[in-house]
């Protein structure tokens, strides 16, 4: 496993690889939730995501950790307007300002 950048600044998530069986794997972590989503491809900050039945087959012991495992069914899904029934004032305006159009640019999102 190789870490290749825990610096907050400018993000919300955690980033690193890991090398299994010749095969790179891109881990997204939330920085304040305990979410997780897990590529394989990275290009321009452009993540590809595994379905929820990939990541359950070859990352399970991560939800025995407490991790909530994002599959691309989650991460890849549409917002709509009943996304944000439950949001405070400044959390409409950092959409208002950023307009995500998915899950994923929510939950690993490169705001300031």
């Amino acid at each position: 496993m190789e870490w290749e950048d825990i610096d907050l600044k400018g993000k919300n998530y955690f980033y690193f690889s890991i090398m299994s069986d010749d095969q790179e794997y891109h881990v997204l972590l939330n920085a304040y939730f305990p979410y997780v989503g897990i590529s394989r491809s990275f290009n321009n900050n452009k993540f590809s995501f595994m379905s929820s039945e990939e990541i359950n087959n070859q990352f399970i012991i991560l939800t025995e950790c407490n991790y909530v495992l994002l599959g691309k069914e989650e991460l890849d899904k549409e917002l709509t307007d009943t996304d944000f029934l439950e949001l405070d004032n400044a959390e409409l305006e950092q959409l208002n300002y950023w307009k995500p159009r998915i899950v994923s640019e929510i939950i690993f999102n490169n705001w300031d």
